[in-house]
Parts: C-alpha cells; sequence; structure tokens
C-alpha cells in the first residue's frame, strides 16, 4: 500500500516538474518578446549652433603612417562645412608602401558632455584596395552635427590595425547660414560676389566641375546657385539632375547670359527658352529706380520664355526674368555677371541682392530636427504581430500539459506500469521542447522588425518630394545589430537631449556605417529587443504634382483634386483653412470629384475632435472601433499613425488662423502609402526583416480668389491677432479653435476687432456669428462700422450688404465689442460673400 502510495506521490511530483519544465521553456523563448522594453540606442547627435566658440579640441596629431601613404582630404566646401547638413567629402590616397587592404574610415563625433569630457562617435567606412604605388579616390556624404575644428581619417587593415591616420584642419559654419555657390569658368571675373551677403550669416563658395553637387542632399547646402560663364552642358548626369531636383524642391538659380547664353543653357533642358540674339541697352537704372553708373552700354541677350515674367527692364527690354519652375526659381539675368560694364558697376551685388529678395530661404528649417525626432517617436510604434504562430505554441503547451498530466496517469495506471513516469515525463518533455522551439523558430518574433515612417514634403506644382524618415528596429537576440540593405541609406544623425558622462571612459562608438552599392549599419553591444533607430533623408521623383481646385462655397466644399503622382494613396485628407476633409483613396492618375457638407459643429470643433472625426468618420476613438469590431486592429494601427504624422506637422504649424493672404487661401493634402521608402530587401543580423512603411505625402497649395467669379466663405475668417496692445489681448488658439479675446484692465474696455479683406476682390456681403458658449462678458451689445454712413451699428445675426459699404481703404472690417473688467471671450467669425475682379 504504502508503495503504490509513494508511486503515486512520484507522479505527481514528476507532473508538477513536468509542468514547471514545459512552462520555462515556453516562458524562456517567449519572454524577450513581450518583456521588450522601450531601451533605445540611437544614431545621435547633440547641435552646437554657436560655431564662434567651437568646442576646444586636442591639437592635430603626429600622422600615422605618413611615409607610406599620402592624402589629400577636401571636406564640404573650402574645407567647411554647415551643422545639421549633408557634408561630401573627397579623399585622395597614394600608397607609397606595401599593397593595402582593409577600410578608409572617417570618425564623426555625434556626442560631447564638456563637463566630463566624454564624447561618442560615429565611424563612416568604405572597403578599399590599393595596390603598392596606386592611387585611388573615396567620396562620401557625412551627416555632421557637432562642431570639429579636425576630422579623423584613417586606413585600417583587415586584421583591424591603424596603418595610417590623420588630423586634417576643417571650419564649421552655423546652421542658420545662408549659402550662396558660384559656378564659372572664370571665378576672378565674379569675384565680387563674395561680398553678396543675402543675410546675417551669408558664406560665398566658389565651385567648379569637380565641386559641384552630384546628390540632391549636399546640394541642399545652399539657398542659392549663381552660374555665370559655364558650359552646362559639360556637367555629368548626376550633377544635372541634382539641380534640377534642387530647383524644383524650392531652390533659387541666378544664371548670367548675355553673349555667354547659349553656353550656359546648353545642359539646364528645364530652362526652356528661345534665344533671339543681343542688343545694346543705355540708359539703365535699378530696378528700385536708383541711378547706376554704367561705364558703357549693357549686351543683353533676347531671351523669350512663356512661363518667364519680366523683374527688370529698361526702355521696355527685359534686362532680367524670373521663371518659375516646380518649386522653386530661375533668375534669367540677359547679361553676364562676369563682364563689364555689370561687373565692374559698383552697386552690382545691391542689384543682385534686390532681384533674389524673397525668392529664397533665409531662415533656415529650423523645426526640422525636432520634426525628425517626432518622426523617430512615431517610429517606433510597432504594428501588432499576427498571433497564428504563438497560438500554434500555446496549444502545444496545453496539449503537453494534458499528456504529461491526466493522460499519461490513465494510461500507465491502466496497463499498471506507473513506475515508467520516470521515463516517459522526461521524454515527453524532451519532445515538447523541440516541438515548441521548432515553432518558435518559425514564428515571427523569430527575425527582426523595421518600423519605418517618413514625411515627403512636395512643393506645389513640383514633382520631387524632400524626405525625412526614421527607421525602428528590434532583433531577439542579443550582442550586436546590422543592418544591411541592398539600396543606399542617406543617414542622417539627429538631436539627442540625452545626458552622458561616460563612466569614466574617454569616448565610446555609437555606430558604424559603410557604404559602397548597398549600405550596412551596426548597433554595438545591444539587449534582446532594444530598439535602434536611423534616420535617413531621401529626393523622390514623383512623376507629378498634386493639384487641387477646391473651394467653400457656401455651405459646402466643393471642387476636385488631382493625384498627378506615380504613388496610390491608400488615404487621403485635404484640410482648407482649418477644415479637415476625408478624402479616401486616391490612386496614381485619378481625380476626385470632392462635394463636402459644413456645419456649425465641424467649423467651431476643437482640433483633437476634428482629428478624432477625420480618421473614423464619428467621435468614437479609433481604439473603441477597433474594441467594437468596425475596424481592425490593423486598420486601427494605421489610422493611428496617420494620425500622429498629421499632428507631427500640426505641432509646428504656427499659421492655422484662417487669412487672406493677399486674396489667396491656403489648402493642404496629405496623402499615405505603405510604399517603401527604400525599396530593396532589408536584412537585420543576416535575416529578412519583417518591415512596416508608412509614408505621408505633403503639400501646401493656394487659391487665388481675385480670379473666382464667385465665392462664399463660410465663418471661417478670424481677426488678425496682436501682441502690440497694453491694455487687451487678441490671439488664436489652433489647438482648440478659437480665437481669444482678454480685458486685461479692472475697468470696462473697448476693443476694436480687424478682419482684414483681401486685395483684388469685391465683397457682396458679410456676415458674423458667435460660439454661443462664449457671447458673454459685454456689458453692451457689439457693433460694426458702417464706413459709408461712418456710423457704428448694432450688431445683426443677418447678412450686412452690401459688404463693400463695410470695408475701410486698407481692406479691414471693424468690430467693436464692449467688455467687461477682467473678462475673457471669443471673437466672432465672419462670413464672406463676392467674387474676383481679374475673373
Amino acid at each position: 500500500m504504502k508503495y503504490h502510495q509513494k508511486q503515486k506521490l512520484k507522479q505527481k511530483i514528476f507532473a508538477v516538474i513536468a509542468l514547471v519544465i514545459a512552462l520555462i521553456m515556453v516562458l524562456s523563448l517567449l519572454t524577450p518578446v513581450f518583456a521588450a522594453a522601450p531601451n533605445t540606442q540611437t544614431v545621435t547627435a547633440v547641435t552646437n549652433t554657436d560655431v564662434a566658440e567651437p568646442t576646444p579640441e586636442q591639437e592635430q596629431e603626429k600622422i600615422i603612417g605618413g611615409d607610406h601613404f599620402v592624402l589629400d582630404l577636401q571636406m564640404g566646401f573650402d574645407n567647411s562645412y554647415i551643422v545639421e547638413k549633408v557634408t561630401p567629402m573627397t579623399a585622395t590616397l597614394t600608397n607609397n608602401g606595401e599593397a593595402f587592404q582593409g577600410e578608409f574610415q572617417v570618425k564623426v563625433y555625434t556626442y560631447e558632455n564638456t563637463d566630463s569630457g566624454f564624447q561618442k562617435y560615429a565611424l563612416y567606412s568604405q572597403k578599399l584596395e590599393l595596390p603598392e604605388g596606386a592611387t585611388k579616390q573615396v567620396s562620401m556624404e557625412l551627416g555632421l552635427n557637432t562642431v570639429r575644428r579636425f576630422m579623423e581619417v584613417s586606413l585600417v587593415d583587415e586584421g583591424g590595425n591603424v596603418v595610417f591616420q590623420k588630423h586634417v584642419p576643417v571650419d564649421a559654419l552655423s546652421p542658420e547660414t545662408v549659402a550662396v555657390g558660384v559656378l564659372s569658368e572664370q571665378p576672378a571675373q565674379v569675384q565680387y560676389l563674395a561680398g553678396m551677403n543675402l543675410s546675417e550669416k551669408t558664406s560665398v563658395f566658389f565651385l567648379d566641375r569637380d565641386t559641384f553637387p552630384e546628390s540632391q542632399s549636399v546640394m541642399e547646402n545652399f539657398a542659392v546657385l549663381i552660374i555665370d560663364d559655364f558650359d552646362t552642358a559639360t556637367l555629368g548626369d548626376a550633377q544635372k539632375k541634382a539641380l534640377k531636383n534642387w530647383v524644383d524642391n524650392g531652390g533659387l538659380l541666378v544664371l548670367g547670359t548675355g553673349v555667354q547664353a547659349q553656353k550656359v543653357l546648353s545642359g539646364l533642358d528645364f530652362v526652356d527658352v528661345s534665344l533671339n540674339g543681343t542688343q545694346s541697352v543705355s540708359g539703365i537704372s535699378a530696378p528700385d529706380g536708383t541711378a547706376l553708373s554704367l561705364s558703357a552700354p549693357l549686351t543683353v541677350a533676347g531671351i523669350s520664355a512663356e512661363k518667364a515674367s519680366v523683374k527688370w527692364e529698361a526702355n521696355g527690354t527685359p534686362l532680367t526674368s524670373l521663371m518659375p519652375y516646380g518649386g522653386g526659381y530661375v533668375l534669367l539675368n540677359h547679361f553676364a555677371l562676369g563682364l563689364a560694364p555689370f561687373a565692374n558697376m559698383p552697386q552690382q551685388t545691391a542689384v543682385l541682392k534686390g532681384l533674389c529678395s524673397g525668392l529664397y530661404d533665409a531662415e533656415g528649417e529650423n523645426a526640422g530636427a525636432e520634426i525628425t525626432n517626432q518622426l523617430r517617436y512615431a517610429a517606433n510604434s510597432f504594428p501588432s504581430v499576427t498571433g497564428n504562430s504563438i497560438v500554434v505554441i500555446f496549444l502545444a503547451v496545453g496539449i503537453y500539459i494534458v499528456l504529461a498530466g491526466p493522460v499519461m496517469y490513465l494510461v500507465l495506471k491502466k496497463k499498471d506500469r506507473r513506475e515508467l513516469g520516470w521515463i516517459t515525463i522526461p521524454v515527453l518533455s524532451v519532445v515538447f521542447f523541440g516541438v515548441v522551439f521548432l515553432l518558435a523558430g518559425r514564428s515571427t518574433y523569430h527575425n527582426g522588425m523595421i518600423s519605418t515612417k517618413a514625411i515627403v514634403e512636395m512643393e506645389e506644382g513640383s514633382s520631387v518630394g524632400e524626405t525625412q524618415i526614421a527607421m525602428a528596429m528590434k532583433v531577439p537576440g542579443n550582442g550586436d545589430v546590422t543592418l544591411e540593405s541592398e539600396l543606399p541609406i542617406p543617414v542622417q544623425p539627429q538631436l539627442d537631449n540625452g545626458w552622458y558622462d561616460g563612466n569614466g571612459k574617454a569616448e565610446e562608438i555609437d555606430y558604424k556605417v559603410t557604404t559602397g552599392d548597398g549600405t550596412n549599419i551596426v548597433f554595438y553591444d545591444n539587449m534582446a529587443w532594444e530598439t535602434n533607430f536611423v534616420s535617413a533623408s531621401a529626393t523622390l521623383e514623383l512623376g507629378g504634382s498634386v493639384t487641387s481646385n477646391v473651394a467653400f462655397d457656401g455651405e459646402k466644399v466643393v471642387g476636385t483634386v488631382t493625384n498627378g503622382t506615380s504613388v496610390n494613396f491608400m488615404d487621403a485628407y485635404l484640410k482648407l483653412d482649418y477644415i479637415y476633409i476625408p478624402l479616401g483613396e486616391l490612386p496614381a492618375g485619378e481625380t476626385m470629384e470632392v462635394s463636402y457638407d459644413l456645419s456649425t459643429e465641424n467649423i467651431n470643433d476643437r482640433y483633437g475632435e476634428r482629428m478624432t472625426n477625420l480618421v473614423t468618420g464619428d467621435d468614437t476613438t479609433i481604439w473603441d472601433q477597433v474594441q467594437n469590431g468596425t475596424i481592425t486592429e490593423e486598420r486601427g494601427y494605421t489610422l493611428r499613425r496617420e494620425q500622429e504624422l498629421m499632428e507631427i506637422l500640426y505641432n509646428w504649424d504656427t499659421t492655422e488662423q484662417s487669412s487672406w493672404e493677399n486674396s489667396q487661401i491656403t489648402y493642404e493634402f496629405f496623402g499615405f502609402s505603405d510604399m517603401p521608402i527604400f525599396d530593396s530587401v532589408k536584412y537585420l543580423n543576416g535575416k529578412p526583416a519583417r518591415e512596416n512603411c508608412l509614408a505621408m505625402f505633403h503639400t501646401v497649395g493656394t487659391k487665388d480668389l481675385s480670379r473666382e467669379k464667385s465665392f462664399d466663405l463660410p465663418f471661417t475668417v478670424l481677426p488678425e491677432t496682436t501682441d502690440q496692445a497694453v491694455n487687451y489681448g487678441v490671439y488664436y488658439d489652433n489647438r482648440n479653435n478659437f480665437c481669444e479675446v482678454n480685458n486685461y484692465m479692472d475697468a470696462e474696455q473697448e476693443v476694436v476687432l480687424q478682419y482684414v479683406v483681401g486685395e483684388g476682390v469685391r465683397i457682396d456681403e458679410i456676415q458674423f456669428a458667435f460660439d454661443e458658449s462664449y457671447r458673454s462678458g459685454m456689458y453692451a451689445d457689439p457693433q460694426v462700422y458702417n464706413v459709408k454712413t461712418g456710423q457704428w451699428e448694432d450688431f445683426v445675426e443677418t447678412p450686412y450688404a452690401p459688404g463693400e459699404d463695410y470695408i475701410n481703404e486698407e481692406r479691414v472690417v471693424q468690430f467693436k465689442m464692449y467688455l467687461e473688467p477682467g473678462v475673457y471671450t471669443h471673437a466672432p467669425r465672419m462670413r464672406v460673400k463676392g467674387g474676383g475682379l481679374y475673373a
């Protein structure tokens, strides 16, 4: 009896042990997945924008291997680089010793702690074979975000030995630098352009055929490019393409022509003009009318272009024409910039500066770094993994528990061979361990995962898009993480606001980028499922642009949206002033008719309500729709990410308030695609990675109301904001979608709101409407000023007509509010009905 009791007790013990073994095996396979923490290792850099006080560095060290290797390094432009831009580097190496095989490496510092002295760095490398006596050239594009005085360049052999090292002096320029590039075969003749100060921080670089950029990312260093007396047909195909895309994307190209017109225009196929000989012009005044001191008549080329407008003329002869191209401009001077009499005229730089005014970006992309950080945050949201393989694993565990428990017990009991449990339970554990291991190895979690989020900015009318990209990646194992791409990935460092003391170390490597036909990026010493980030930029050729003629028409929004690009948008949205309109799917090459009914609710909705309604179609949240089965979890993930990407741009949009902008109203288009930006297979630690990609294509356009036969803007026009008044304030809250009026005084006060009406339009009616929740805080009824009668009229909710009677010489409608002491209220919205004077 005791024997049987002991056997039963042993069987129970071994059943429990078997169950524990199974659970441990399963948990050891699955724990890395579910315990993945938001630990991150990031391609990071800290921006030091104060280049007047560069970080102290070691003086130039002694060259290692200088007897065997000779290096000529060209960094940036004239060995200067602009912080936060992509910098070109060209190294010419000569081997005077034994044959070399290994890597060419450049150390790029990405972080520095000025208190402890700890630094992080990245290595950019290329494979290199350099036979004895040979000379080779290595080119790279580096993302530089820190201020340095020297760049460390090395040759490392296959054994990891540094056989050559040199520190090359460089100069760092502020991110706010407005760079001007000058391309001429006779740079001495246009040397005066070195004094062309377009801003407080202008740098002028003289280029030649070898230093002229070949990539769009390097071309973006420049705000203005000037070409004079240069045969553009001799530029390489990559250089011509980069120049064309740069102008298309918003750049300003300034051309000097005259007797050299054919030469300068020969390689610029996007500058569509006709040449009609030359002529001499005298009696020339500056564009602003001031007299000019010309030593001789000016020789000008007869140049005509369908899309060009005359910007400067003399006696009816065009001297300078302006030609829009995509999102940028070509400023076509009909004379040579490097020849007399213009080149030796005292006012030549002032004239050129005036001609260029307003045609280039003088501010820089201040929000670019923060947008990149927010993109990185969006990329860190991975989609849920389909759970079929995980379900099978748990099913196998369940079967094992049943077999190792009651089934095994009953079978052995029936055969009276319960002592075999000592053998069958361990054997069963081994079998099911193999099954679970095999299933886990084939599960979705076995390979690494990549989440890519991108924003593609398309200038109005442009067929190219400037793209910011963030990639987040995870792998299941510990150790180094290697990302391999068959296509080049132009890696960009990004801001890191963290603080690291290095734990006593002087420096450590952050990551390594090896470039060539593809890209290889290594992150070091990772935990399982740790997140690594890569930021990149690219210029996409889209084959066309997105256009819209959608406009307000009373209580509706009507018009068309045309997708002229080669991208199929799985979801698209339109924003007119602050009204968001869902468009649905918009395939490439198709036009969509838009007819959208407006209501008081969608005009007055706050931003969060608008975004929820936009992506879900009603007041329920995305999560609610997933929970109640209205949409799938996968669809919910996509909609939430779309909303997230739109919010990234919204957070940096400070012009949300409706305004006329010289009689033009603005629209924004948002199109979404799951097309991979870098369309090639990507590997993580040698295994194909599972990639999820979502890109938002964004463009801003304008509609000129002065050329519309009629328009009827709903209650969307708000008063001008002010921060000049001492006793009251008027400002627009773009997140909560209202214009706030504050009386700062402890006494009653009259506040006159200014509603600006655009030029070139006829106003038939105006009408005002209050947000009923905030029509309070006034000790008397508001009034509207009638310019024709010179009297203030009591506010009524019906239209005021004719509308022109209420508009003064400054094209302003005045609305007076009588505010009680210290009150806060909302300004009314104005409706405007009329037509264009140039329709």
